[in-house]
């Protein structure tokens, strides 16, 4: 079936086996409330329930298009017009019943989440929001994704991260922030989050960042405990660079001689007072 300008109310209600669709490189730009009602009623046990709407010309979401979905495991949202993701846009898809894992939102224009945009996505694992226009994380941004394990926001604009972030997602274990606009680390939000739910790892991706050479980042060389004990990087990766005013440079050949590091000062992270602060 070609994908239109609309999917209509009930359109794929006929197909009560359907267990994958895909409605790609169309010119769909609204869908109507229930749509796609029915889909996965028919549950096998162990089958794989996916919707894909990539490529098309979407430029807003409402919770009722979802609603009636019986069973969905991924929902694949890339390539589209979206600007703004409301509050409970994604409400009726929350439950064990629908179980969704994997969400993709990537290479959109999305600079705007409202709180409460993920209520319900308790069972979502995997988010990929690579490719959009977000600048900044607001505090508990990502807040009710209590299962979220890799959270993917390459190629945004992002320049600040509220040390409070990342609260609200306890399983966190691998982020990506390649080739945002962040010139140095943001260890304090996911360090402060690990102090609230006692985790011990989470894996960072930060290669193509304008990251800037001299003493704010001297506690990624330090040789006595490498990066912060509940944060792991690849320092051999090529990407992962620092500018100074003459020129650009991996990390990894980088001593604290070559950062203007005080050896008698190390960077420890703590929360004091209310406020999360360097020392």
């Amino acid at each position: 079936m070609p994908p239109s300008h609309t999917s209509r109310f009930q359109s794929f209600k006929k197909f009560t086996n359907l267990q994958i669709l895909l409605l790609t490189d169309g010119q769909i730009s609204n869908i109507h409330p229930g749509a796609f009602e029915g889909f996965g009623k028919q549950r096998q046990n162990r089958a794989f329930y996916s919707i894909s709407l990539s490529k098309n010309k979407l430029h807003q979401l409402k919770a009722n298009i979802w609603q009636s979905i019986a069973t969905l495991n991924v929902l694949n949202l890339d390539h589209n017009n979206i600007s703004v993701l409301r509050s409970g846009v994604f409400s009726t898809l929350g439950g064990r019943s629908i179980n969704l894992n994997h969400l993709g939102l990537g290479q959109n224009s999305i600079s705007v989440i409202e709180s409460g945009t993920w209520s319900g996505l308790t069972q979502l694992s995997v988010l990929c929001f690579s490719g959009n226009k977000l600048k900044e994380l607001p505090p508990s941004i990502f807040s009710g994704l209590a299962s979220l394990l890799h959270l993917n926001l390459d190629n945004n604009l992002i320049t600040t991260v509220n040390y409070k972030a990342f609260t609200g997602v306890p399983l966190l274990s691998a982020v990506q922030f390649g080739c945002n606009q962040l010139d140095t680390f943001i260890s304090e939000s996911l360090e402060y989050r690990n102090s609230l739910y006692n985790e011990t790892k989470v894996k960072i991706l930060f290669s193509c960042n304008p990251l800037k050479c001299g003493p704010d980042i001297c506690w990624m060389k330090e040789s006595d405990s490498g990066w912060i004990s509940t944060l792991t990087f690849d320092l051999s990766d090529s990407h992962l660079t620092c500018h100074n005013k003459d020129h650009t440079t991996t990390l990894l050949p980088l001593n604290q001689v070559d950062l203007n590091c005080s050896k008698n000062v190390k960077k420890s992270i703590k929360v004091s007072e209310g406020k999360f602060r360097q020392n």
